[in-house]
C-alpha cells in the first residue's frame, strides 16, 4: 500500500493495465457462478451466527476470562474475513474479474486482505500460546494475559495488521485462479512485465511459514501436556477434556495451517499451482473463518445457547432468566481449559 500512496509511479510500473483495453482484460476473467453463490450463502449464514456469538463473548461471566477477550478480537477479524473471503469474493467470482477490471479497488482491497490475513494468523498464534499457558497455570505467564495487560496483545495484532497492510505487496483477486494472488497478471497470456516486486514477498512467506510451524507447535504441546497430566493424575474427567481440546484445536488450526502452507508452496512453485489446488486453497481459507463459528456452535455450549437465545429474543420469546443464569454458570466452569 505504501507505493500506492507515496510512490505512485512505481505502483503504475508494477501494476500496469495499459497492455489491453478494459474489455480485453474482462474477457480473460472466468465466471464461476456456482462457487460464487455458494461462497455468498455460506459466508452470510456464518455472519448471521457469528454476530450474536461475538455479542455473547461480552457477557461479564465470559469477558473476565482472557481466552474470551482474545476470542472476541478473533471474532471481529473473522467477521471481516467472512465478508472478504465469501461475500466480496463470491460476487467477484460471479462477475468474472481480473486485476485490471477494477485496478484501484482491487489493489487497495487486496492490501486490506493481506493485513487481515496477517492479523488472523497472529491472533490464532496468541490464542494457542494462551491455551498452553492457561493449562499449566504458570503464575507469571498467566499474568501476561490478565487485566489491562490484554490490551498489549490487541495492540500487537493491530500493529501486525498495519505492517502488512502498508508494507507488503497487494494480493488482488483473480478469477482465472479464483484466489487473491500477489501477481496481478497470473494466468494472463502474453504479458511481459517486471514481476520482481511481488515474486519475492519475504515478509508474507515468513508469516505463512511461521503460522504453520507456530500453531502446530502450540497444539502439539497442548495435546502432549494433556496426555502428561492424565498420566500424572489418572483423572477420568481429564480424558474428556483431552478429547475436547484435541478436536477443537485440530479443527481451528488446521484450516489456517493448510491455507498458509499451500500459499507458501504455490508462491515457491507457481508452475504446480493447478486450478483445482488453488480452489482447494481458496475454500480452506474460507473455512478458516466459518469453520471456527461451526466449531463454536457444535462444541461450545455457552456460545451456542447465547446465539439461540439472541434469536429467540429477536422473535419475541424471552428465555427463563434463572435457567439462562444456571446454564451460564455451569458452562463457564473449566472454560479456560477447553474452550477454543
Amino acid at each position: 500500500m505504501d507505493i500506492y500512496l507515496f510512490d505512485h509511479e512505481k505502483y503504475k510500473y508494477f501494476y500496469n493495465c495499459s497492455m489491453y483495453t478494459t474489455e480485453q482484460w474482462n474477457s480473460f476473467g472466468v465466471r464461476r457462478p456456482g462457487l460464487g453463490i455458494f461462497s455468498i450463502m455460506a459466508g452470510s449464514f456464518a455472519i448471521i451466527l457469528y454476530i450474536p456469538c461475538a455479542k455473547t463473548m461480552l457477557l461479564p461471566e465470559l469477558w473476565k476470562l482472557p481466552c474470551y477477550r482474545l476470542m472476541f478480537l478473533n471474532s471481529i477479524i473473522d467477521i471481516l474475513g467472512l465478508l472478504n473471503s465469501c461475500v466480496v469474493s463470491g460476487y467477484l467470482s460471479i462477475e468474472g474479474v481480473v486485476y485490471c477490471s477494477y485496478p484501484d479497488f482491487l489493489y487497495i482491497y487486496g492490501s486490506f486482505i493481506m493485513g487481515l490475513w496477517a492479523a488472523q494468523c497472529m491472533t490464532a498464534f496468541i490464542l494457542g500460546i494462551n491455551r498452553c499457558v492457561e493449562f499449566w497455570q504458570h503464575r507469571f505467564l498467566a499474568g501476561l494475559f490478565e487485566g489491562y495487560k490484554m490490551a498489549f496483545w490487541w495492540v500487537v495484532v493491530i500493529a501486525y495488521f498495519f505492517v502488512f497492510f502498508m508494507f507488503t505487496g497487494s494480493c488482488p483477486y483473480n478469477t482465472i485462479v479464483n484466489m487473491w494472488m500477489t501477481d496481478p497478471y497470473l494466468g494472463i497470456p502474453e504479458i511481459k512485465a517486471d514481476r520482481s516486486w511481488y515474486e519475492n514477498l519475504k515478509l508474507v512467506n515468513m508469516n505463512n511459514t511461521g503460522v504453520f510451524v507456530g500453531l502446530s507447535s502450540c497444539y502439539i504441546f497442548l495435546v502432549v501436556s494433556i496426555w502428561l497430566r492424565r498420566r500424572m493424575t489418572g483423572s477420568v474427567a481429564l480424558s474428556k477434556i483431552q478429547r475436547q481440546v484435541s478436536i477443537q484445536a485440530c479443527i481451528i488450526c488446521s484450516f489456517i495451517c493448510i491455507t498458509g502452507g499451500m500459499y507458501v508452496f504455490f508462491e515457491l512453485f507457481p508452475e504446480l499451482a493447478s486450478p483445482i489446488f488453488i480452489i482447494i486453497d481458496f475454500l480452506s481459507w474460507q473455512c478458516g473463518f466459518y469453520g471456527v463459528i461451526t466449531c463454536y456452535m457444535v462444541m461450545n455450549r455457552t456460545l451456542r445457547r447465547g446465539v439461540i437465545g439472541f434469536y429467540l429474543r429477536l422473535i419475541g420469546y424471552v428465555p427463563d432468566p434463572e435457567m439462562t443464569s444456571t446454564m451460564m454458570t455451569v458452562t463457564v466452569v473449566g472454560t479456560s481449559i477447553y474452550v477454543p
